[in-house]
């Protein structure tokens, strides 16, 4: 699995700042909107939360000298956790429904249960040399 992941370290980066930018953008954006439910209040600020550690972890991923691997394994087990959630989310909603967005949704949600694993396995491009 180590060497599948440093063969695409590029696109996982790539996707760890793509995430990260997503997490605090919007969920930062709602929380200034004001007028949430507490549960809708609760769930933003948590993913704004995740956008700031993916933030943090994402120069551990460039850097010789930082180390973050308890941070990075704690930020990947969200998004493991979120990305099996979306699946059960979506499987339980899709049920009797013919929409190709569903389809979609289980391909957004496999992207980031697999980026979690990247960030859980601390996988960085210097380990390949």
């Amino acid at each position: 699995m180590k060497s599948i992941y440093l063969e695409t370290n590029l696109f996982w980066v790539a996707s760890k700042f793509i995430f990260t930018f997503l997490l605090i953008i919007f969920p930062g954006y709602v929380l200034l909107q004001g007028g949430l439910r507490t549960e809708e209040l609760l769930y933003n600020f948590i993913l704004f939360l995740e956008g700031i550690l993916l933030a943090i972890t994402l120069k551990d991923s460039f850097s010789l000298t930082s180390d973050l691997s308890n941070l990075r394994k704690f930020s990947g087990s969200v998004l493991v956790l979120f990305g099996i959630g979306l699946i059960i989310f979506l499987y339980t909603l899709s049920k009797g429904s013919r929409s190709d967005y569903y389809e979609l949704g289980f391909l957004l949600a496999l992207w980031i249960l697999l980026l979690g694993i990247y960030d859980v396995l601390g996988i960085k491009k210097i380990e390949n040399k």
